[in-house]
């Protein structure tokens, strides 16, 4: 198991999973993880949220996820059959589809004013959060907000070359031999956007006997993927 090995699981649960609870982390001794929680990593203070809580323009979505939460409900949601709980989460779902058919993509994305008082108020640079399946980079006069895309599809990276596009400029060469550990300037090189937010510009960089640092036999993430698109 992950934690013999000396590792230690951390689960922040969102609103699909809200209700997991002790008995859980005991059998799995995996760890709660507060919503939401400021960590330090690499010299940055990161905030960590499922992030639903800042969907604001979705007021149905906000009402019914304060009423759901209550010590109240759940404890009554808890204590029926376990078939009877199960009908509750299905109409639930069935009710979810429904609404999120007749909603815009806008308002069910995470409100940028509430993120970026949320990184003032934390002290945090990064906003780290998934929810709206939406994954990007998006600037914030506080730092920046990273949204992680759906876990069960597949991972929030981008793997060479199937999920790169080329460059308007396909190569360009270095002026002139290049000593060993020196370094030179290459360009400049048109790039047009293709989409709204940041976007990710993998450079590929290969020299007489020496390895491109997309060749496989590198092992470099870029190489062998998946590779973080922030």
């Amino acid at each position: 198991a992950y934690d013999e090995r000396g590792g230690v699981a951390r689960i922040m649960v969102g609103n699909h999973d809200f209700l997991i609870g002790d008995a859980f982390f005991s059998q799995t001794r995996a760890r709660p993880l507060p919503d939401p929680t400021v960590i330090e990593h690499a010299g940055q203070r990161l905030l960590l949220t499922h992030g639903d809580a800042l969907c604001l323009a979705d007021v149905d979505y906000q009402a019914f996820r304060d009423r759901i939460r209550q010590p109240a409900f759940v404890a009554q949601f808890l204590a029926q059959p376990a078939e009877q709980r199960i009908a509750i989460a299905r109409e639930f779902q069935d009710g979810s589809r429904t609404a999120t058919a007749e909603k815009t993509a806008a308002m069910m994305d995470v409100d940028a004013d509430a993120a970026d008082a949320a990184l003032i108020d934390a002290g945090a640079s990064l906003l780290l959060h998934g929810h709206t399946h939406r994954p990007g980079v998006h600037p914030l006069p506080a730092g920046r907000r990273l949204v992680l895309g759906p876990w069960f599809e597949k991972e929030s990276a981008l793997i060479w070359p199937a999920d790169w596009h080329p460059l308007t400029t396909p190569q360009l060469a270095a002026p002139g031999d290049i000593a060993s550990g020196g370094e030179t300037i290459v360009g400049p090189f048109t790039w047009t956007p293709q989409g709204g937010g940041e976007e990710s510009l993998l450079m590929a960089v290969s020299a007489t006997s020496d390895r491109a640092n997309i060749d496989p036999a590198t092992f470099f993430p870029c190489a062998t993927g998946p590779t973080p698109h922030w």
